[in-house]
């Protein structure tokens, strides 16, 4: 899994699986949903700064 702007603190290194497959995602791409997470839950009382964070959908 690569990071966007490897070796930057700031750097984001996002993996997504569905159906148990990894979907292959650009650094860029990776920067964007990661960045789109952390902004959700900075929304939310008590979260804080988390340094891993795990997202689990399940439709139907």
């Amino acid at each position: 899994m690569k990071s966007c702007c490897a070796g930057r603190k700031d750097a984001v290194a996002v993996e997504v699986k569905a159906d148990g497959r990894r979907v292959p995602m650009k650094a860029f791409v990776q920067d964007f949903v990661g960045r789109a997470v952390i902004g959700m839950l900075s929304a939310l009382k008590g979260v804080g700064e988390p340094r891993r964070i795990g997202v689990r959908i399940t439709i139907g």
